[in-house]
């Protein structure tokens, strides 16, 4: 048992008055050191409760959105926020600092061929984060963690940067969010007088693009990038819609999934699509469709690159 610290004696001192003994004095010091452990137990439920709570609440968010989620994360000024309104065309905090940006932002992403997704933004990542700021800094991220893409933005000028990438995959790896399909955005390559580029694995997909968010260079493959990634796990299929089911077909269009349209005989429209698995269960919950118009969908095949229907 630890002893009691100096104004702990004090107040048993002042509580007990004169004429205590030593077991009064042991009985009071057994009560701080269960009080203390009473304290330390309820500090535990609270942050279990929190993490509850930030994991139900990105849920139900993102269960609210029809589109695909991207997700930027990046150690701290390394040009996430300037990509982030300059990407989307949103206003938000640009600021050479640590936290600049506490609350996750949430903006409408337009991706090549009329395909839609939705950024958020996050708070930017240090190392050796203080401990009394670390429960706060990880519920900023909880959106990151039902993400179907991140990308992670890295300052391609900074010196460091190699160490600052490992960094941000460990936090990644310890919220639980290592799993989640990624790129690299090489950014501000102004600065190293060199041209946009976009990268690739030996299988063809799109794993690093460099870029400049100041100068708006890349952009262009940043998208190309950010849409092979989405469709990786894109399934083929068709579904036949009657007219009174134009917002699902609005929906359809505004994700880039439709591949084409045809008016039947009977004055039905069937469109074939292509999209994520997850996108179309979201869809099929919202609009509530029946499991045996979607059940029988498989992988889909090598196609052309981006060929989608014109409309919508």
């Amino acid at each position: 048992m630890s002893q009691a610290t100096g104004y702990e004696a004090a107040t048993i001192h002042r509580t007990l008055g004169v004429g205590y003994d030593g077991r009064f004095a042991r009985d009071a010091q057994t009560q701080l050191e269960t009080d203390r452990r009473l304290i330390a137990r309820r500090v535990q439920t609270l942050e279990r409760r929190l993490r509850s709570f930030e994991k139900h609440r990105a849920l139900e968010r993102r269960s609210r959105v029809d589109a695909p989620l991207v997700a930027l994360v990046g150690y701290t000024n390394v040009g996430k926020s300037t990509l982030f309104r300059e990407w989307t065309g949103a206003s938000v905090t640009v600021a050479d600092q640590l936290f600049a940006t506490l609350d996750p932002t949430w903006r409408k992403l337009h991706l090549p061929f009329g395909t839609q997704a939705i950024l958020v933004d996050t708070v930017g990542f240090i190392r050796d984060l203080p401990h009394e700021l670390v429960a706060a800094f990880r519920a900023t991220l909880s959106e990151t963690k039902v993400a179907d893409l991140i990308v992670h933005v890295v300052d391609a000028s900074a010196p460091g940067y190699r160490q600052q990438i490992e960094v941000v995959n460990q936090v990644l790896e310890e919220i639980g969010a290592g799993s989640i399909p990624r790129i690299e955005v090489m950014n501000k390559i102004d600065h190293l007088s060199r041209p946009p580029e976009l990268e690739r694995d030996p299988d063809g997909i799109p794993e690093r693009v460099w870029i400049s968010a100041g100068e708006r260079t890349g952009f262009d493959l940043l998208g190309e990038a950010t849409l092979a990634c989405l469709k990786r796990r894109a399934v083929w299929g068709s579904v036949t819609l009657d007219d009174a089911e134009g917002a699902l077909r609005a929906a359809l269009y505004s994700q880039g999934a439709v591949r084409s349209e045809h008016r039947l005989e009977s004055g039905r429209t069937e469109l074939t699509l292509c999209l994520n698995r997850s996108d179309w269960a979201r869809l099929a919950h919202r609009f509530q469709i029946a499991p045996e118009r979607w059940q029988d969908w498989e992988p889909a095949p090598e196609m052309p690159r981006y060929q989608v229907a014109s409309g919508g």
